[in-house]
């Protein structure tokens, strides 16, 4: 199916493959040995990529290196 994924006109093929992500809610995928993940309430009007306040700040994070 991602292979198939057409991206936008002017849009990068990886920014499509997260688009797809986005509306498949894969983040809410659960992976085998590990709690399932919780679902945020998203506010009208959110961006197709925004995943609730924690996921933002927890990638903001981890883009400044910082490990806890």
């Amino acid at each position: 199916m991602s292979q198939r994924t057409e991206p936008r006109e002017g849009e990068p093929e990886e920014a499509a493959q997260k688009r797809l992500d986005s509306e498949l809610s894969v983040h809410l995928w659960r992976v085998p040995g590990q709690e399932a993940p919780k679902p945020v309430e998203i506010e009208e009007g959110a961006p197709w990529w925004w995943n609730g306040e924690e996921d933002a700040s927890q990638q903001f994070l981890a883009a400044q290196g910082v490990v806890l």
